[in-house]
């Protein structure tokens, strides 16, 4: 029986890539053979007030593991599977919540988070995008994009940072940095056996395959020690600090050691941006503001801008590297069907699709080959692709409102809050495509981190 459950687990998750089906097979392998064995033992106890709170707190603890050292971990044995480990969590947290509050105390938590500008830029983009996808060329792909991809993980983190539970902050802080450092254990092991477990588990397996595992470990990294501070502010304790440096020694190692260039530019730039915005304060906020403003602007002449920089500077010692140089071409492509649809875009998800459409007839010929790259990898640059103008002034908005958002968090934190920005708009201008789940819950899973230590550094102290 095991045997054929692991089978229906697999063949579901990666031939059909559906994520939350994935959430039921792993809920059964949770509870099933547990549930099967106490039946009888549970249906001879009498209900009480004590064995309520038990359960509710298992609820709390597996579902705020599953949000935080989940997250990353999952991604070394199923490459797309955080989402799935995520969901998994929120649910868990919202089986506790309504078990203790009750659904009016549950509704208004959540009404608290969700009515907040960001998430009200997002529901317009939402309903803007939904309309867009009617001249997509492919609308049955643009609906998948749009809820499971792109709306249902953002809604998710929403729910699991209203709903995060109280008194689980030390929880929280101890299992991502443990999840962070046995991700990277294993990452370094695989790699240096020559990636026994990533053939034993995929059916195609490539060294990029570890790439989301990477860069979500560098998204994570800094609202873990961020977490990890606030525990530690007003009583240290140096088996937290020995958990700490033994996880980002690991991670350092295991993104180092791995082909994904973007981790390793997402991990300098949260050290130098720490230093930045710790240093510049108000200032670096300022000029970050400024800067990413102008970067969404240009957002459709970007290629041709990166193109013409490169040109004027390279030299013998100065080449970038032949994916470097496919990339600036493909957003020179991108651009140029932007230019051509810039008021109402290509439609919701058309990227990848758009040298199957009219669309191509309206490039220059030296701009067509890239038009069927899968995105373009440069999630601003989509965003204008697809949505146009309107879409481009809704993600300035976005960003504005996390901006206005982090400077509301407690001066202390405020390094690290822009630090963690500034990391995500780096990679999100550089590398893959923004309407992938697994990178919308890494981003969701360092928020609800983030958020967390601001509430235990508010939090009055015994």
């Amino acid at each position: 029986m095991n045997l054929i459950f692991y089978k229906n687990l697999i063949w579901v998750y990666y031939k059909n890539k559906d994520y939350y089906s994935f959430i039921i097979l792993i809920s059964r392998l949770t509870f099933r053979d547990a549930l099967l064995r106490n039946f009888n033992r549970f249906s001879r106890v009498r209900f009480t007030e004590e064995n309520s709170s038990v359960s509710i707190k298992s609820f709390e603890i597996s579902g705020v593991f599953c949000i935080t050292a989940g997250v990353p971990l999952v991604l070394v044995f199923a490459i797309r599977g955080s989402p799935a480990m995520f969901a998994l969590g929120t649910l868990m947290l919202a089986i506790a919540a309504l078990r203790r509050d009750g659904k009016s105390a549950v509704w208004a938590r959540l009404t608290s988070v969700f009515s907040q500008v960001h998430f009200a830029v997002l529901a317009v983009f939402f309903v803007f995008s939904a309309l867009t996808i009617v001249y997509s060329p492919d609308v049955k792909r643009s609906v998948h994009l749009l809820i499971w991809e792109f709306s249902v993980p953002i809604v998710l983190a929403g729910t699991a940072t209203a709903l995060f539970p109280r008194g689980m902050e030390p929880f929280a802080g101890k299992w991502l940095l443990a999840g962070i450092g046995l991700t990277a254990a294993l990452l370094i092991a695989d790699i240096q056996l020559g990636f026994p477990m990533l053939n034993a588990i995929q059916v195609n397996p490539h060294d990029f395959d570890y790439n989301r595992a990477m860069i979500t470990m560098s998204i994570l990294i800094i609202p873990a020690f961020t977490l990890l501070s606030r525990m530690t502010l007003s009583k240290p304790d140096w088996r937290l600090a020995t958990l700490a440096l033994v996880a980002g020694l690991l991670s350092f190692v295991a993104i180092f050691m791995g082909v994904s260039e973007t981790a390793k530019m997402a991990l300098i730039i949260c050290i130098i941006g720490f230093g930045f915005f710790k240093f510049l304060g108000k200032g670096a906020v300022t000029a970050y503001a400024i800067g990413m403003t102008a970067l969404i602007a240009l957002q459709p002449y970007w290629g041709d801008i990166i193109s013409t920089a490169y040109d004027a500077v390279k030299s013998d010692h100065l080449v970038l590297f032949p994916s470097a140089l496919e990339r600036i071409e493909i957003w020179q492509s991108y651009g140029a069907a932007t230019r051509n649809h810039l008021l109402m875009g290509t439609g919701f998800g058309s990227s990848g699709k758009l040298e199957l459409t009219s669309v191509i007839a309206d490039v220059s010929p030296e701009y067509q080959e890239f038009l069927g790259a899968w995105h373009p990898h440069n999630n601003f640059l989509q965003i204008w692709s697809e949505t146009g103008i309107f879409g481009g002034l809704l993600s300035w908005l976005f960003m504005m409102a996390i901006v206005v958002k982090a400077r509301g968090f407690v001066r202390s934190l405020s390094p690290a809050t822009f630090a963690f920005i500034a990391t995500v708009s780096a990679i999100a201008l550089i590398s893959h495509g923004a309407w992938q789940a697994w990178w919308i819950t890494a981003i969701g899973a360092g928020a609800l981190v983030l958020v967390v230590a601001a509430r235990e550094q508010s939090a009055p102290k015994d």
